[in-house]
């Protein structure tokens, strides 16, 4: 899990991202490639607070945890950088769908 000290008390913007794979071989390529997004610059955006990554055991699913501090800073600090269209890049590549992203809620 990659994670930020950022923790304020208030509720996080949480959201499950469910990514789709042709191949078992392609789920592993698709988990490096986010996770050198990840790495390098996702991690240090204002308001970003932590990643987890789940390996779907039939290999044909990713599903990303991905926490921020408030969906304002999801929103402005992560979708709105210009590095997400590289993001996008990479998951395309392997991906067979645009990301599923699901807002939930801690309950």
């Amino acid at each position: 899990m990659t994670t930020s000290p950022q923790t304020p008390d208030k509720e996080h913007h949480l959201l499950f991202i469910l990514l789709k794979v042709a191949r078992p071989e392609d789920q592993a390529r698709l988990a490096a490639a986010v996770q050198q997004h990840i790495d390098t610059w996702i991690r240090h955006c204002a308001g970003y607070v932590s990643t987890r990554l789940h390996l779907g055991t039939d290999g044909l699913f990713l599903i990303n945890r991905a926490e921020w501090v408030d969906e304002e800073h999801y929103v402005t600090q992560f979708l709105e950088d210009p590095r997400k269209k590289e993001l996008d890049r990479s998951i395309a590549e392997f991906a067979t769908e645009a990301p599923q992203p699901f807002p939930c809620r801690a309950f």
